[in-house]
């Protein structure tokens, strides 16, 4: 939703290629079918927000073909890629370092380090490639507020490991959860969501989700703010007592559908 609103906020197109018949992965085929001379890049975000979601080392390879062929950019959207739960995570600049001059990653302190209300991040990229980002970027917000800047020098010196066992057992929690109220899920295995899908209740994921928050107070995000209807987002980056609330209202919710 967000990454659609700037393309058409810089009057281009947003082009979307539906991963779920792929497991939320990509396929090759699908992706150079979107593909036009006129594309200018493609966006990936792995760990994924809304599924929590890894792409493999096919639809990373699937990317990298495609925009080796065509010369077009790749916008790596890694903000999650310190909140990772299995072996062999791979980044996209990490596998495919040829594409240097084409690739663009970006990363945030409000995942790893619990700083989302600061607004702060940052990009790596070749040196002109930055330096055209610079020129819309000074005149956007001028800078970072300085006391951020002490404040991100500190949190990269702090491991946010110790957090991911924290996310673990609430993603073990409410997976068992969601398996018990019958509700089908692909594995997360990175981020804080799930992302369930409630097609077979016969509403939309916008109202499903106004119905929850109204009939059960339990704050859900809906799969089509994310262009996959038929779906919800639950997070659960909370407080162990705030998620057993949640899945509690959200498990006597369902069983009232």
């Amino acid at each position: 939703g967000l990454y659609e609103s700037i393309v058409v906020a810089n009057h281009a197109k947003a082009v979307f290629l539906d991963t779920e018949p792929a497991q939320f992965q990509i396929d090759e085929e699908a992706l150079r079918a979107r593909v036009t001379p006129a594309t200018k890049a493609i966006v990936i975000c792995s760990p994924n927000n809304p599924t929590g979601c890894i792409l493999n080392a096919a639809s990373l390879d699937a990317v990298a073909h495609v925009a080796e062929q065509t010369g077009i950019y790749v916008v790596c959207d890694d903000v999650y890629n310190r909140l990772v739960y299995v072996d062999g995570y791979e980044r996209f600049a990490q596998r495919h370092p040829e594409l240097r001059d084409q690739t663009v990653v970006i990363e945030s302190f409000s995942k790893p380090w619990a700083m989302t209300g600061w607004r702060l991040g940052w990009l790596a990229a070749a040196a002109p490639v930055i330096a055209e980002i610079a020129k819309a970027h000074q005149y956007l917000v001028s800078s970072a507020v300085s006391f951020e800047m002490d404040a991100a020098a500190r949190a990269l010196t702090v491991d946010p490991t110790p957090m991911l066992e924290v996310y673990r057992a609430h993603r073990e929690r409410v997976l068992a959860a969601l398996d018990a109220m019958g509700l089908d899920a692909v594995e997360p295995a990175g981020a804080f969501y799930t992302f369930p899908s409630i097609k077979k209740f016969g509403l939309t994921s916008e109202d499903f989700c106004i119905k929850a928050i109204k009939e059960a107070s339990v704050a859900l995000v809906p799969g089509n703010c994310f262009g996959t209807e038929g779906h919800i987002r639950l997070s659960y980056c909370v407080s162990d007592k705030d998620l057993d609330e949640g899945l509690r209202r959200l498990s006597t919710f369902i069983s009232t559908l």
